[in-house]
């Protein structure tokens, strides 16, 4: 049996296809519906954990009994299971260089050579390291390139007539010869999970036979299928309303889309990206601070096919952290100037623990510290050292054309003056959220800068919420916050209909379970989702931060899990935990979603599960008073470091009143992640969230539309 994953009509399934016809000649046993002996093919899986994304084709398989393949030294070996990894390349001969060990491609649109071999060899690792990341199994294997369009005369030999690179695939191979090379390399190297010596021979295997239903199953790279959301947010990208005027002012003007929550800021910008990538072949570089989007992002741009850019110039897309981005400059920096700063060989993994002088996080500190350097840099030195930087410690060549800045509004001066020191402004697009700061004081970015040079698009309307859930957010803002920010948000009449549910009470009691796991039929999960032809993935569960802590032990290659996912782990539910490790995977189509309530901006759900809202809303209190309050005890301190926010207070003098504004914001953002249905759960009626919760289930207006169920 042979199954291809994730198949399309490009180029690696192609390949894809003629593996499976060539393994198929060579042993016909494949070629039928017995699973005994079976082979995997995957094209261009996601790979979790690391800078290398995806690779073109990853295959396992196996022996139904092990089959002699070759012979080293005079011993014959026989291979039971296998694993390997394939890059495709498509250029002739003449733009291919083979030397060394190294076969390297050349890229005419580019004028760059690119090595092939190393490319293939990172990729390796990754699914290695992806591997891991989901189970324990160990495995071994190696690394091909397939020439696509390469004969063997045209490959250069030694004098005994053997290729001088031995990993290759044309046309022209057969399956024992690839296998041949793999079982010699895992012989030759002793790497190979089992040398299970007989009479007749040694046998070689990839991963150990107890491991084989596990990579025969295949779940550890995620099954991708267009969910009812999904579907939702292709068609918005694709033919959804865009203005020529957007596209023609980038290259001149910063574009900067403006917008409260809900309005489509992130769906802009990739919109603009795919139609970057689709006229020009364009090398985007999409920045946020949030893991979770980021993995939802990295989804919707597999599901589109869009190309995920890894070190390579065919027009595309890469997803990477705001923090992560600035972390290597300045690490880099730091080595190359001698600039002593506070960072170290662990800093990209220490980015957010705290630094015992400042008591600001290690990243902070760092930043701030590098503030002051920058200013003696130009903008091409910065340039620079971004490219340097990236060459050294992610290993890549830094070469994007537009840089996609997302929440731009959290950012502060000294990371914008890095991305712009590389794109300028007339090669960055951004998303500004109104209302939807949570780094402290607001940047704009157009501040100080000519009205000719930017263009700002106003984005109003609820194109998110149904027309009912965008009233209730407007109308909750009214009461929560002191300055009714989302005043100007505009109901979204198209989009009809909209339901709040509040439930009052343990959570526990609401969510239902058969007995053999799995929601009840008759529950409200189970009943929507068949109502609405949605999948798991379609739902998105809010946590509080303070909810989120370990309450199942931790296992090796195993993640902690928040005490919601427990319950539904238990219960047998499908679960991409986003407060846990799980957050840089993809959620699979079969897992509800779950993250923090500070991570969940940019995310949505065709119904938003809200839970613990008021005493989220609680700990954002205070938390706010309590980092007001150390802030003010370092500034007194060190009176002279400086901040990397502007020093403006807020023109309040309530301390509480302050802190009160922020708890609201954090609150709108989750509330405004819902598309056809929120769910809000709170403890207690009396909170000041339950309170405003009852007034407005209590106007004649919501009659019908806010239901209020006592557990």
């Amino acid at each position: 049996m042979i199954r291809i994953f994730n198949q399309d009509s490009d180029s690696e399934s192609v390949a894809a296809e003629k593996l499976k016809t060539i393994f198929t000649e060579k042993w016909p046993q494949f070629s039928s519906e017995d699973d005994r002996s079976w082979i995997n093919i995957f094209v261009e899986p996601f790979l979790s954990g690391g800078r290398v994304k995806t690779s073109d084709l990853v295959v396992f398989g196996a022996f139904e009994k092990p089959i002699e393949i070759t012979k080293v030294d005079g011993e014959k070996l026989f291979l039971k299971n296998f694993f390997f990894n394939v890059e495709v390349k498509r250029h002739r001969r003449r733009h291919i260089e083979i030397e060394a060990g190294k076969v390297k491609v050349f890229y005419p649109e580019d004028n760059k050579w690119k090595n092939a071999t190393d490319q293939a060899f990172k990729q390796y690792w990754a699914i290695n390291g992806h591997i891991r990341t989901t189970s324990a199994p160990w495995i071994a294997g190696s690394q091909f390139i397939n020439l696509v369009n390469v004969s063997d005369e045209e490959i250069p030999k030694d004098n005994n007539g053997k290729r001088l690179v031995l990993n290759l695939i044309l046309n022209s191979d057969n399956a024992k010869d690839i296998l041949a090379v793999l079982t010699s390399e895992l012989y030759t190297t002793n790497t190979s999970a089992e040398k299970k010596e007989t009479g007749q021979g040694r046998i070689i295997s990839s991963f150990y036979p107890k491991d084989e239903s596990f990579f025969k199953e295949a779940s550890f790279f995620p099954s991708l299928t267009p969910s009812f959301l999904d579907q939702k947010r292709m068609t918005e990208i694709v033919e959804g309303s865009y203005r020529q005027q957007w596209l023609e002012e980038i290259g001149k003007k910063l574009l900067i889309f403006q917008g409260h929550g809900g309005t489509g800021k992130t769906i802009r910008l990739l919109q603009t990206a795919q139609k970057l990538i689709t006229s020009e072949g364009a090398n985007c570089l999409f920045l946020t601070f949030n893991i979770p989007l980021r993995s939802t992002l990295l989804r919707l741009a597999r599901l589109m096919r869009i190309h995920i850019l890894q070190d390579i110039n065919e027009g595309g897309i890469a997803f990477d952290g705001v923090m992560r981005f600035c972390a290597v400059i300045i690490m880099y920096a730091n080595h190359k100037l001698k600039l002593e700063l506070n960072t170290g060989e662990n800093f990209l993994r220490e980015l957010m623990v705290k630094d015992s002088n400042t008591g600001k996080t290690k990243y902070l500190t760092a930043l701030e510290q590098f503030g002051e350097y920058i200013k003696a840099l130009s903008a091409e030195e910065l340039s620079d050292l971004t490219k340097e930087a990236y060459r050294e410690y992610e290993g890549i060549t830094f070469d994007y054309d537009y840089a996609f800045v997302d929440e731009c509004q959290d950012w502060n001066r000294i990371e914008k003056d890095l991305v712009l020191a590389y794109f300028s402004f007339n090669k960055t697009i951004c998303a500004h959220g109104y209302a939807q700061e949570t780094r402290g004081k607001t940047l704009f970015w157009t501040k100080n800068l000519e009205s000719e040079k930017f263009y700002a698009a106003q984005l109003t309307k609820a194109v998110r919420m149904k027309s009912n859930l965008s009233k209730f957010v407007k109308d909750f803002s009214k009461e929560a916050f002191h300055e009714n920010s989302y005043r100007e948000l505009e109901i979204n009449d198209d989009g009809l209909g909209g339901e709040v549910h509040v439930i009052e009470g343990d959570y526990k009691n609401f969510l239902k379970f058969d007995e053999g796991g799995g929601f009840t039929e008759s529950g409200y999960i189970k009943g929507s989702m068949a109502k609405d032809g949605t999948f798991p993935v379609d739902y998105l569960y809010c946590v509080p931060d303070n909810m989120a802590r370990e309450v199942v032990g931790r296992k090796p290659h195993q993640n902690e899990y928040c005490e919601v996912a427990a319950i539904l782990k238990k219960n047998k539910v499908g679960v991409w935990d986003a407060t846990s490790g799980e957050r840089h995977n993809l959620p699979k189509d079969d897992e509800i979603r779950i993250v923090n309530y500070s991570t969940c901006r940019g995310l949505e759900g065709w119904i938003v599960f809200n839970f613990a809202f008021d005493d989220s809303y609680n700990f954002y209190i205070e938390k706010y008073i309590r980092d007001k309050k150390e802030s003010q005890e370092i500034q007194a301190r060190s009176a002279s470091q400086i901040e990397l926010f502007d020093k403006d207070e807020l023109n309040i003098d309530d301390i509480n009143v302050e802190a009160s504004n922020y708890a609201a914001k954090m609150s709108l953002i989750a509330l405004t992640r819902g598309v056809s249905e929120i769910v809000i759960h709170i403890n207690d009626v009396n909170s000041r969230m339950g309170t405003i919760l009852k007034e407005l289930y209590e106007r004649p207006d919501y009659d019908g539309v806010i239901q209020w169920r006592k557990l």
